[in-house]
């Protein structure tokens, strides 16, 4: 269990021994040895005790914040790592365009494969499905993307094959109300919702293994610099997106696991899971990430890039999803 997701409203985590007690009402719920956990969430309206908050940091367990409709407030993360050298490197390729391009060529081609082999395998599983002209597409544009002379190229390509990517996708939801094509803030159908709700959690887990290393999540390669966002976490999440959160939610709702009754909707904040059917997404969420090695490959993932950035390997290596 190496991620604790909390959230029973008005509940207290508290420490004891090396455990971590949830209690509600003076009546306890759950308790978890503290060398079981990973990542600790929390979600809505939940207190943690500063017993609790200590132990965490002691044994280097990221404590993340979000609310009640799924927006990341923020983390309590462990000391930063000393690693002086890898931070100091990162500043210096990531301040050149070159380094960066070579750097991020690779990447979105690699994010490209992924969302072609995402297209094949709901093909393959869904009746009536043939996306061969799309892949055919897609296909031409991760060439151009690992050739790319220009970051503003890169960009370019990137965002023409998501326009393909996306048109492809939302014909996989058995309910085509569902998914009307990709809107972020805020997300304008329930299929967006889930997806960049995903999005944020697997951020938050990059987040936390890039400043484990010694990286400054905040200085990127390929995103734009912007304040408080963490923008190398992001050119990560690039390889993860439709793999892990794009496929999850359109499994969800073809097994009938969410409908749309499952979500409120208002002009400010968009579609957002109602407070019940949390529960039952941090249930599945956490058996997708499970059943997919996600931590470790995220620890690969960004062990590569740091192999990259001090000279170890020529580029990182980075993770291609296989259709099953």
């Amino acid at each position: 269990m190496p991620n604790l997701y909390l959230t029973e409203q008005g509940a207290v985590l508290r420490k004891t021994s090396r455990s971590l007690r949830l209690e509600k009402e003076g009546k306890q719920i759950a308790e978890v040895e503290i060398s079981k956990l990973d990542n600790v969430l929390v979600y809505g309206n939940i207190q943690v005790t500063i017993q609790a908050l200590r132990l965490l940091l002691e044994n280097g367990i990221e404590l993340s914040l979000l609310s009640e409709s799924g927006k990341l407030y923020g983390q309590l993360t462990p000391p930063f790592s000393k690693n002086i050298f890898l931070r100091k490197r990162q500043f210096e390729l990531f301040s050149d365009e070159r380094s960066c391009k070579l750097l991020a060529g690779p990447l979105i081609k690699a994010k490209i494969l992924n969302s072609i082999e995402v297209l094949r395998q709901f093909s393959w599983h869904i009746d009536g499905l043939n996306y061969d002209s799309e892949i055919g597409e897609l296909t031409r544009m991760a060439e151009q993307a690992e050739s790319a002379p220009h970051l503003r190229t890169l960009i370019g390509i990137e965002g023409a094959s998501a326009k393909i990517y996306f048109g492809a996708f939302g014909k996989a939801f058995k309910d085509n109300t569902l998914f009307n094509g990709r809107s972020k803030q805020p997300p304008r159908d329930p299929a967006n919702a889930l997806m960049s709700f995903g999005y944020v959690l697997i951020t938050a887990l990059i987040q936390s293994h890039l400043e484990a290393v010694g990286f400054d999540p905040y200085q990127a390669f390929y995103h734009s610099l912007t304040y408080g966002r963490p923008s190398l976490a992001l050119d990560i999440l690039e390889v993860f997106r439709a793999p892990v959160a794009d496929r999850f939610a359109v499994k969800m709702f073809n097994l009938g696991v969410f409908k749309r009754e499952d979500f409120n909707d208002s002009n400010v904040e968009g579609f957002r899971l109602k407070p019940e059917a949390i529960k039952r997404f941090f249930l599945r969420w956490d058996e997708c990430l499970r059943k997919m090695d996600i931590l470790k490959i995220i620890r690969e993932q960004v062990d590569s890039l740091r192999k990259a950035c001090l000279g170890e390997i020529k580029t990182p290596e980075y993770y291609l999803f296989k259709a099953k």
